[in-house]
This record gives C-alpha cells, structure tokens and sequence, in this order.
C-alpha cells in the first residue's frame, strides 16, 4: 500500500477524527479510503443531484420549465 500526504482545514480534520475517535471507522486512512471508494462508486446522475442539492444550498438554483430551455442545458452539458 502506497501512503500519501494530504492538506486538511483543521475543522475538517477536528470531524473526520471525531468520526474515528466514535467508532465509526478504524483508523483516519480507513475513513478516506471509504471516502474514496463511495466517491467512485457514484454514477453521474448521483453526482449531479449532489452537485444540484449545494446549489439549492448557495440559493443557486436553474429552472428549465420548456422542452426547448431542458434541451439547450442538455447539449451544453
């Protein structure tokens, strides 16, 4: 297994270990390795709900009501 080194802002860090410290995974790299792996394991429709969600989030939010507006945000895309 190869180890990497990575940056982290520390309330980033303080969670992930708060995460580890409860139990819910054995060690720090065991969190990103399942991080890793569910990021991977998404399709892109799961990508683009998530990506959707944080827009609504920032108060960013697109509305496409005709079949022309949907078509021209698909062949952009």
């Amino acid at each position: 297994m190869q180890t990497i080194n990575i940056s982290l802002p520390a309330k980033l860090q303080d969670q992930a270990n708060s995460l580890v410290q409860e139990g819910h995974f054995a060690s720090f790299s065991d969190l990103v390795r399942t991080a890793i792996r569910d990021l991977l394991g998404k399709s892109q429709y799961d990508l683009w709900a998530d990506e959707a969600k944080q827009e609504l989030k920032k108060g960013v939010v697109r509305s496409y009501k005709t079949k022309r507006t949907i078509s021209k945000y698909l062949s952009q895309i």
